[in-house]
């Protein structure tokens, strides 16, 4: 059997070998090599649903690390509302 990944490449390879003569191999051997390629791609699949999850665990882990930055960030720093009301408040000099 070709080793080709491409259908169409393993269609031409099986077919000008000579080998059409024999349908039921022909079908056998496609059979096969669909079930090859449904494999790999049930693979690259899960593969890909992994690595969705893991991003989504770092998303939303930086998220709370963000919001925790910034609520840490605001009880350290004095706003704009901090200075209004510091500026309203009477001089006793």
């Amino acid at each position: 059997m070709s080793t080709n990944t491409n259908f169409i490449d393993f269609l031409h390879d099986h077919y000008s070998n000579g080998s059409s003569n024999d349908m039921s191999q022909t079908l056998k051997h496609l059979r096969q090599h669909l079930e090859q390629q449904r494999k790999l791609v049930l693979n690259e699949i899960a593969t890909v649903k992994k690595e969705e999850e893991l991003l989504k665990t770092i998303v939303h882990t930086n998220n709370i690390q963000h919001q925790d930055s910034d609520n840490h960030h605001k009880k350290d720093s004095i706003t704009v509302y901090d200075i209004e009301q510091i500026n309203k408040l009477p001089l006793d000099l």
